[in-house]
């Protein structure tokens, strides 16, 4: 298992709309797809699940930090995930404000 550290946010567009923002080692690359299902820990204790909608790498200005863009930024992949079911969905709307874990179990 690897585990994302830092979450940036679960962000809330409208009523409906909920994914969480989450930061993954570039090395972990080659175990992250779109469309993978993840693990959520919530502060609460908690559990839900989520999957990869879209995978990036994180567009930063080089010229704001170009002493850490090398090397720090071009290091991790951004993750955005989109709850798995609706009873996910809700329990993301109720925890908006609250620290998680993102997970993946790796064989």
């Amino acid at each position: 298992m690897f585990a994302s550290e830092e979450v940036l946010s679960i962000a809330l567009e409208d009523d409906e709309k909920v994914y969480i923002r989450a930061i993954f080692p570039q090395l972990e690359a080659e175990h992250l797809r779109e469309g993978d299902v993840l693990s959520i820990r919530h502060a609460s204790g908690e559990g839900s699940r989520g999957h990869i909608r879209r995978l990036t790498v994180p567009e930063v200005d080089p010229t704001v930090m170009p002493d850490v863009f090398e090397t720090e930024v071009q290091a991790f992949l951004l993750a955005e995930v989109d709850p798995l079911t609706a009873e996910d969905r809700r329990m993301w709307q109720r925890l908006k404000n609250t620290r998680l874990i993102v997970s993946k179990w790796r064989f």
